[in-house]
């Protein structure tokens, strides 16, 4: 799954909101913990679980949780998340920061490819090109990087193909 982490305050205290995708039981989750929660009051101020349809709700939907608890969160949350389940990404770990900037420890360097990157077809060698064309997945190497790849067909136009895991 991925997750997004934002440290704000609700009413004075500290709290963490993680907004992110389940990739395995397919749909976007929301929680709100409280980092100073007293014995006698629970851990989370919110979480999507104890909502009645807690696995079908949507990012606008949190959205609006957040808006009548008061709690603004970087508008690249919810656009990360988006972007996350139209590209079915896991295993994802994002922090991001009250201006819009993320940190995201897992991308190690910024030219090393992730689940859901488009591979650009001029990186590929003649035969992997045919192996893709004719079976619409394979296995190539890009750079120094072992990838499993499968064709996708974007609604905008024709096929490409995108890193669905790594070797």
């Amino acid at each position: 799954m991925s997750r997004h982490i934002f440290s704000t305050e609700h009413q004075g205290r500290p709290v963490v909101v993680v907004i992110g995708w389940d990739r395995p039981l397919q749909y976007h989750f929301m929680t709100i913990q409280r980092m100073d929660a007293a014995e006698d009051e629970p851990d989370f101020l919110y979480s999507n679980l104890d909502e009645p349809n807690g696995t079908s709700l949507s990012l606008p939907y949190y959205r609006g949780a957040l808006e009548q608890l008061g709690i603004a969160v970087p508008e690249s949350m919810f656009r990360e998340a988006e972007a996350d389940s139209v590209n079915n990404v896991g295993n994802r770990f994002v922090s991001h920061d009250a201006n819009g900037t993320m940190d995201e420890p897992g991308a190690q360097c910024a030219n090393r490819l992730r689940v859901g990157d488009v591979v650009s077809l001029e990186s590929l060698s003649r035969e992997q090109k045919a192996l893709l064309d004719e079976n619409g997945f394979g296995t190539v190497k890009i750079g120094d990087q072992w990838v499993n790849v499968v064709r996708y067909y974007p609604s905008c136009g024709g096929a490409e193909y995108r890193v669905s895991s790594f070797e």
